[in-house]
């Protein structure tokens, strides 16, 4: 049985999301390809997924205070810590992967990957549209620490470099993926039926889709203008009233919108870029990557910023106007990134053996 490994970043949920979508598929398609996923995520992202999944602490990520800022000083702290640990990390790491004659690694995208893959003999392609280096480089002067990062790329065989990327020379090749999505598992119509939602209502649909939910101070904030726009929550909870069927996935719940509110990260970039939804966002403290997809994704979907106390405050209503009020965009079409992918480890497979 001809064997992979996926090494992905604990860090968020979008990591996880898009190698759990491509897993899914590789598996319906390949179900004699075993699966190992080596990671600190959530292992409920890849429930479903038929793999041999454990929690190694192959990447840090960067530690976060709430959703909204970043302890910096701890993250460096941290990657210095997995640096001190490299030897035994890359010795257990290699051994596994000959134990289990894995033939290629994806990473999304811890660079110790790169490191494991030379000792093990195998080729390792990074997928992302960031690196390390490149997020902790404004927030650090150790040379040392960026070039270990950088070195962990380099030895990585190629690059699939999804959209909204940045520049970045540490590949010797590089192929473009399309958008990777969660394929719908309910239609418009049956996510109205169960929030309990009016094919009559006229409000336009708000998702309120920050991680770690809304506090009371917002809440209170938001039944003011519960008149204008109608706020719903994937936990099923529609303002007032409690969803009669349960909750929903995100982007189940995202087709019947016209606005979320989180702050924009990859995944939530690309749903709202796929299905022409308006973002509206609070900042985060220095997040290299914000400010890059937001400006690419200018071209796909409606965005607006909301400062932070506004955004604490509930006080939404100017802001969403705002919003709203902007020409819609045409939504991207390229949204077959799972399946470019699943057809790249085939071809690959098939040369390694």
């Amino acid at each position: 049985m001809p064997a992979i490994l996926y090494y992905v970043s604990g860090h968020g949920f979008g990591h996880a999301r898009r190698c759990a979508e491509t897993i899914k598929l590789l598996k319906q398609r390949r179900p004699d390809i075993q699966v190992h996923v080596r990671t600190m995520a959530n292992p409920d992202v890849f429930a479903g997924c038929d793999v041999n999944h454990k929690p190694v602490p192959i990447d840090r990520g960067a530690v976060e205070i709430d959703a909204l800022t970043i302890d910096w000083r701890a993250t460096l702290s941290n990657v210095r810590e997995l640096m001190a640990q490299k030897d035994r990390l890359i010795s257990d790491e290699a051994n596994y992967i000959r134990e289990q004659r894995v033939k290629l690694i994806i990473a999304d995208v811890p660079f110790m990957a790169g490191y494991v893959a030379e000792r093990a003999g195998v080729p390792c392609y990074a997928q992302c549209n960031f690196m390390w280096d490149w997020i902790y480089e404004p927030h650090t002067d150790d040379l040392d620490l960026l070039e270990f990062i950088r070195g962990g790329y380099r030895r990585m065989t190629a690059w699939l470099r999804l959209p909204f990327p940045h520049e970045c020379a540490h590949f010797r090749s590089v192929q473009d993926v399309p958008f990777i999505i969660s394929p719908l598992m309910l239609s418009p119509t049956q996510a109205r039926q169960r929030l309990g939602i009016s094919e009559d209502e006229r409000r336009p649909v708000v998702l309120i889709g920050m991680r770690g939910g809304t506090d009371d101070r917002i809440i209170e904030g938001l039944k003011k203008i519960a008149d204008r726009y109608l706020f719903i929550t994937i936990g099923g909870q529609v303002f007032g009233q409690q969803a009669p069927c349960g909750p929903l996935r995100f982007w189940d719940a995202l087709q019947i919108c016209e606005a979320v509110v989180s702050k924009p990260g990859h995944g939530i970039v690309t749903d709202c870029a796929t299905e022409g939804v308006g973002l509206l966002y609070p900042k985060r403290n220095g997040f290299r990557e914000d400010a890059m997809i937001l400006r690419e994704g200018e071209t796909y979907f409606r965005q607006q910023a909301i400062p932070l106390e506004d955004y604490a405050s509930g006080n939404w209503a100017p802001h969403l106007e705002a919003l709203l009020a902007q020409e819609p965009r045409q939504p991207a079409s390229n949204t077959n990134g799972r399946e470019f992918v699943v057809d790249f480890i085939e071809s690959r497979l098939g040369t390694t053996g």
